[in-house]
């Protein structure tokens, strides 16, 4: 069970815009957050989780929410997993 990180980004003549996706442990459960907004702007931040879920069910809202983004266009530039 890992912590994971990913920052999505998607340019194109009209704008320039970034995505982040995190799955993180809340004491023995797991919370998904998002930030997204203009690169280098400020990012509006909100959640999958309201509450904390096991970690199954947080890796399949993570999953859906990186591949419905990456669906839209965005792309990773960096991902990070940390133990």
């Amino acid at each position: 069970m890992k912590t994971e990180n990913i920052i999505l980004y998607f340019k194109d003549a009209k704008s320039d815009k970034q995505y982040n996706a995190s799955l993180e442990k809340s004491g023995k459960l797991f919370i998904v957050n998002f930030a997204y907004g203009k690169r280098d702007g400020n990012l509006k931040e909100g959640t999958k989780t309201p509450t904390p879920v096991d970690y199954e069910k947080a890796k399949k809202i993570y999953d859906k929410l990186v591949k419905s983004e990456t669906d839209k266009g965005y792309a990773a530039e960096k991902v990070q997993q940390n133990p």
